[in-house]
């Protein structure tokens, strides 16, 4: 019995680093890349100015979760009050927001929507 439950325990740990290092590799689309590059104003910050604030949007559901394709932009390190970013694309209707939240005063915004195809031009 102890052996089961070593086993069990094993692959339980396995099976959750596996699927975290999945989320950290995977790459993201194109229209994400094209997102990143426009508004990019430094290695770990996004530039928000070209959006409105959207005071309506808060972060998708569970349920709305899997129309997302979210990616985090990496958190400079070493730095205890930055803003993060997180950008928010909705793949069908190609609008996207980012998320800028964090700082000193515990920012919590979201920017957009923003279209990709007008990014495109």
């Amino acid at each position: 019995m102890n052996r089961a439950f070593t086993f069990l325990t094993t692959l339980a740990i396995l099976v959750l680093l596996g699927g975290q290092s999945f989320a950290k590799t995977q790459k993201p689309s194109e229209e994400m890349i094209l997102i990143l590059i426009h508004h990019k104003s430094g290695p770990n910050d996004l530039d928000v100015s070209k959006l409105p604030l959207d005071k309506t949007m808060d972060f998708p559901s569970k349920k709305e979760m899997p129309e997302y394709e979210v990616y985090r932009v990496p958190y400079p390190k070493g730095i205890a009050d930055y803003f993060g970013y997180d950008v928010y694309l909705h793949a069908q209707s190609g609008r996207y927001w980012i998320y800028q939240g964090g700082g000193v005063a515990s920012v919590s915004k979201f920017y957009g929507p923003g279209l990709v195809k007008d990014l495109r031009k």
